[in-house]
């Protein structure tokens, strides 16, 4: 086909976009009006989710009857603390269209993404509601607290954040004295330095992430040559469980990992447990505090040198 050619393609594309969007705000007007989705907050609102770490807010503070839907990964145990919850509560295919015929009157979604179909729900006057991943617990207790508002059920939000304080100060007075030094990983090499929600959880948990210990924030890698060099007391392992089509095991699969796994002790935190930068942590920090006993040995080991040398 020739240049010309291409050039009609590419201008029907066009006018097909520009006509096929009205006409799905036109649907959403419609489905809208036939279901009465309003936007006001108030208890027994009808609530959806676009995310697994969306998903837990409904399931953890809403009557399972007010859960229009959430996303297909809410209802697998692997990464959904709240799994257990999901089992009468369908799955949602993530668009406005599905949303407005499900009779969602808020939508809850992750911090980035589908942000065509957030648009087009708050055009028709559907309450949209993100919620990204905090990286400290007093950030994620105020969440909480402040999702259960807008959900129309402040007490619920309020009394779960207050119920997983208290189980991080029991942690806490179980778990006092220098950290267990651990490195953090996932599958594909991935760690997790200062300032990441996985470096807050295992710090409560009694931990601390080899990355943050040698100076490093935020996500990234943590290679090979520095574990060598700065030798952990213990390993954090996460998703190494799930098969991982696409994934790169490389790193993990290396002689030098492989022989770190069997110099230290293995903790291997369950996926659910660490999934999400939200109060659901409390899950993995209780689980950490309990592994400090098995990593017991690992406090015959000196824990290696911060960034810079010297003494830790």
């Amino acid at each position: 086909m020739g240049a010309r050619g291409d050039q009609g393609n590419r201008d029907s594309i066009r006018s097909g976009r520009r006509t096929f969007a009205p006409a799905v705000l036109r649907l959403a007007v419609a489905l809208a009006f036939l279901t009465g989705a309003t936007g006001s907050a108030a208890a027994g609102m009808r609530v959806a989710s676009t995310a697994v770490c969306a998903d837990q807010f409904p399931l953890a503070l809403a009557d399972p009857g007010d859960i229009v839907g959430i996303s297909v990964l809410g209802h697998d145990p692997a990464v959904s603390a709240l799994a257990g919850r999901a089992t009468t509560i369908p799955t949602l295919k993530a668009d406005a269209e599905t949303y407005l015929t499900a009779g969602a009157d808020m939508v809850i979604g992750a911090e980035h993404g589908d942000t065509k179909t957030i648009v087009m729900l708050q055009r028709v006057g559907v309450q949209v509601l993100r919620v990204p991943s905090r990286n400290d617990f007093p950030e994620m207790m105020d969440q909480l607290a402040t999702v259960g508002g807008r959900m129309g059920l402040p007490q619920a939000g309020r009394a779960l954040a207050d119920g997983t304080d208290r189980r991080l100060s029991a942690v806490r007075a179980r778990t006092a004295g220098p950290p267990v030094v651990a490195a953090y990983y996932r599958p594909d090499g991935g760690s997790a330095g200062h300032g990441t929600f996985v470096d807050a959880e295992m710090r409560a948990g009694g931990y601390e992430s080899l990355a943050s210990h040698l100076g490093q924030s935020g996500w990234g890698r943590l290679d090979l040559e520095t574990l060598v060099m700065h030798p952990p007391q213990a390993m954090v392992i996460a998703f190494f469980d799930r098969a991982s089509v696409g994934i790169s095991r490389r790193f993990t699969e290396h002689p030098a990992f492989r022989k770190m796994l069997s110099d230290v002790p293995v903790i291997a935190i369950p996926g659910a447990a660490t999934a999400c930068g939200n109060w659901t942590l409390v899950d993995g920090v209780e689980f950490l505090a309990a592994t400090r006993g098995a990593s017991a040995l690992a406090a015959s080991r000196p824990s290696p040198a911060p960034a810079g040398g010297g003494a830790p």
